[in-house]
């Protein structure tokens, strides 16, 4: 999903009564949106093509702050069908991270930067400018034995 396909997801979600659209800046050039309360889009507050004053605001600046703990994450070669959902294995040097493939799909071409698989991952684009975030999920492969 490329930028321009985010922020027409957040202007549907916007005219959705049933999405729970909220917001809030993280910096004072940087907006952070979310329309299903699972991952979260930033865009810079000239290129927003949806009006910030719509959406309902939220603290959501704790969620960007900097670890020292998040390390690029590798795509390894394990999936896992969970329900009717593709699971996802990730790598860093020192922890184990799944991600729903739905997920990771829609923030395809970016990077991809977390700790474990108990804090939020943050992606980001070749220059290392913020693209968002997303949860990753709570999964064990004990579980498929």
């Amino acid at each position: 999903m490329n930028r321009k396909q985010m922020q027409i997801e957040v202007c549907k979600a916007l005219l959705d009564f049933n999405k729970r659209c909220c917001g809030g800046f993280i910096s004072e050039n940087e907006f952070a949106v979310t329309t299903d309360g699972f991952k979260v889009y930033v865009f810079h507050k000239d290129e927003c093509i949806f009006d910030i004053e719509k959406v309902r605001k939220f603290e959501l600046k704790n969620l960007f702050a900097p670890d020292e703990k998040d390390e690029e994450m590798k795509l390894t070669n394990r999936f896992f069908k969970v329900g009717e959902r593709i699971v996802e294995k990730y790598e860093t040097e020192n922890a184990e991270i799944y991600v729903f493939a739905d997920v990771s799909k829609q923030f395809k071409g970016f990077h991809f930067y977390g700790a474990s698989s108990q804090k939020r991952i943050l992606v980001k684009d070749d220059f290392g400018r913020l693209v968002g975030l997303f949860l990753p999920m709570k999964f064990n492969e004990e579980y498929l034995r």
